[in-house]
């Protein structure tokens, strides 16, 4: 069911969503991503399962993901609107975007509580996976990993 709700959440801010129901199907969308992964660190009693989702491209995503949520649970809203604007050559119909991105690690850490500071881990992943990219990105990577998970004999 949680590996469900994350898709559910994928597909909902992969369908145009704009802000505010997009920050929430993002929040929604990371906070399921890292419960399902700290479900199979104490499964699978942590290192031998961090090795393996560390090393793959997609599961490197995972630990930014950790971050997210914390940041979120510390009250941060680690991503932006990023308003598209006119462009020249003009095209027309002439079209404004926006779609959200992540903030810069720096810009997290700035805003971060003294206490329980990021761990290096995720720091490094959300710099790798996360920071300035557009936000479905990464959680479609973390995502990718935990579809995975089953075929490594580690069950969700």
């Amino acid at each position: 069911m949680a590996f469900h709700s994350v898709m559910r959440n994928l597909d909902s801010l992969s369908a145009d969503a704009v802000a505010p129901e997009a920050f929430m199907f993002a929040g929604q969308a990371v906070l399921w991503l890292a419960a399902l992964d700290e479900r199979l660190d104490r499964a699978h009693r942590g290192t031998a399962y961090r090795v393996k989702r560390d090393a793959d491209p997609d599961g490197r995503a995972v630990e930014g993901a950790r971050l997210v949520r914390n940041a979120v649970a510390h009250g941060l809203v680690p991503v932006h609107d990023d308003h598209g604007g006119l462009t020249v050559p003009l095209t027309i119909p002439a079209t404004i975007s926006s779609h959200m991105r992540w903030a810069t690690l720096a810009d997290v850490l700035d805003r971060w509580p003294e206490r329980n500071e990021p761990t290096k881990a995720q720091q490094d992943s959300y710099l790798a996976c996360f920071a300035d990219r557009d936000v479905e990105v990464p959680l479609q990577q973390a995502a990718r990993w935990l579809e995975r998970a089953p075929q490594t004999g580690w069950a969700l």
